[in-house]
């Protein structure tokens, strides 16, 4: 399994437009492989049972390159965190014992999803994650659910028994140390992400700890659109930085999953 985590400050912009997009690259690849396996080389095309005139047809009947790249789409997970736990989570109504039910998770920004909409990919049903969440999602994925789907592929029933999990974790923060629960934790979590890519400078001691538990990791400089856009770019801010995250997230796909 192949697992790609998107980090920025909240969690609720430039990160999750890399998410959408490196979804979105997953899954127009998806579609070719499947277009591929409708059609012989010929050209002729089988049904939705696989069924032509030389009978019923399965993955062995296809090319080597085929299957290789089936199985290596099927083998990518892509998730998004914030570097700053708190950023998440709306602080002013944590009370003294840090009760979950007191903590309002943010929003992804509006902007950033009207933007990818004018592209046709919806991120509208993304949320802002912590660290020590995506950790959980990634390990559930790793090691109690080998063969499950990945988690926004999954159906209803199996987003609500993941994120049950995920939920009962803000109230275990220690606020004055965010990090306590992933260095509690160490031992399970060692190397778990393939690819690390951090979209901003700040939430250092987060970004550490990500890195210690990440096998490749890369740096991008991208605007932070809110800045550009209160810069006097205006709401195109938001497009371009968009188009730029695409850009850099298909090469990014390409080169670590292959075409």
């Amino acid at each position: 399994m192949t697992k790609v985590v998107f980090a920025c400050k909240s969690n609720s912009c430039r990160s999750q437009m890399a998410e959408g997009w490196a979804r979105e690259w997953i899954r127009k690849r998806r579609e070719d492989v499947n277009n591929q396996i409708d059609k012989d080389p010929s050209g002729t095309f089988y049904g939705v049972e696989g069924e032509s005139k030389s009978g019923i047809i399965g993955l062995d009947d296809f090319p080597d390159d085929t299957n290789r790249r089936r199985a290596n789409l099927n083998k990518v997970t892509v998730v998004s965190a914030a570097l700053d736990s708190l950023s998440v989570f709306d602080q002013t109504n944590i009370n003294n014992d840090f009760s979950k039910n007191r903590m309002q998770r943010k929003c992804v920004k509006q902007k950033a999803v009207a933007a990818l909409a004018g592209d046709g990919i919806d991120i509208s049903h993304f949320f802002p994650k912590t660290v020590d969440e995506i950790f959980t999602l990634l390990y559930d994925y790793s090691v109690d659910n080998k063969n499950a789907p990945d988690f926004f592929d999954s159906n209803e029933e199996e987003k609500k028994r993941r994120l049950s999990r995920v939920n009962e974790l803000p109230s275990s923060f220690e606020v004055n140390n965010p990090s306590h629960n992933i260095q509690k934790n160490d031992d399970i979590k060692s190397k778990v992400i393939d690819k690390l890519i951090i979209l901003c400078s700040c939430g250092d001691e987060m970004k550490k700890i990500l890195v210690s538990h990440s096998k490749n990791v890369e740096e991008w400089e991208i605007d932070a659109p809110t800045a550009a856009a209160n810069a006097g770019e205006g709401e195109e801010a938001y497009f371009r930085v968009s188009h730029e995250i695409r850009d850099k997230v298909n090469f990014l796909m390409e080169n670590l999953v292959g075409r």
